[in-house]
């Protein structure tokens, strides 16, 4: 993945059909998106208002920046490769490094007002609650496989990665549950809203369920599914997907 987008950012209005994605869980979708914040190679960052234009702010680091999460309006965190983690509190304009525990590449970061959980490879997991500018601890996650991506609502927090691998919280991150996904491909995106939970992945694979339960849907595609944002999924080649 070259950029990625914070998912509490991307808005979805009609404007481009889709009639080929037509089943399973994609129909026709016309879209429009709407960023804040992204980031990618080479230590990018875009900040901007919704209706543009996205302007590159200095970060700091020319490290490859895989994700970015919004907290609260005007607060953002971004990770990437090396442990580089980076933290604005003015809406982009300018950011500060976050020390990590561990040099581990940060692949995910979930943040929702105080609190923010970072996943990254071998199984990485790192959290903070509280106040701006806290030390991350470690956690505990029960894998050493690459975690990719994280996503939560409340309490509920789940990271996926390498290999079908699944992990869910019920306490916001401190503590962590292998899922079972019947599945060996990458997962590659999770999303967690009132319905439940959606991970995408390599390969067409979309997992929806509830209550730490997984059953595979019907894409009707083979492109890697690599982003969620509640009943939205969108991958490589354009694929654009809605339930």
């Amino acid at each position: 993945r070259q950029t990625a987008i914070e998912e509490n950012a991307v808005v979805f209005t009609p404007q481009l059909q889709r009639p080929d994605l037509a089943q399973g869980m994609g129909k026709a979708l016309k879209q429009t998106i709407v960023v804040e914040n992204a980031v990618g190679a080479g230590g990018t960052i875009l900040h901007g208002p919704p209706s543009g234009p996205l302007i590159k702010q200095p970060s700091g680091v020319e490290r490859f920046l895989s994700a970015v999460a919004i907290a609260a309006p005007g607060r953002a965190i971004a990770v990437g490769k090396g442990g580089a983690a980076l933290a604005t509190a003015d809406r982009g304009a300018t950011w500060t490094p976050v020390p990590m525990p561990a040099a581990a590449d940060l692949t995910g970061v979930h943040a929702d007002g105080q609190l923010a959980v970072i996943v990254g490879t071998g199984g990485a997991v790192f959290r903070a609650e509280g106040s701006a500018g806290q030390t991350f601890a470690a956690v505990a996650s029960g894998t050493s496989s690459d975690l990719l991506a994280v996503g939560g609502r409340g309490p509920e927090i789940w990271a996926v990665g390498r290999g079908g691998t699944a992990l869910r919280s019920l306490d916001g991150g401190k503590t962590f549950a292998v899922i079972q996904t019947g599945v060996t491909t990458d997962l590659l995106g999770v999303t967690v809203d009132e319905a439940g939970v959606v991970i995408t992945g390599d390969r067409g694979t979309i997992l929806a369920g509830a209550g730490g339960s997984l059953s595979p849907v019907a894409s009707g595609t083979t492109n890697a599914l690599t982003h969620a944002w509640k009943n939205i999924v969108v991958g490589a080649g354009g694929t654009v997907l809605a339930r």
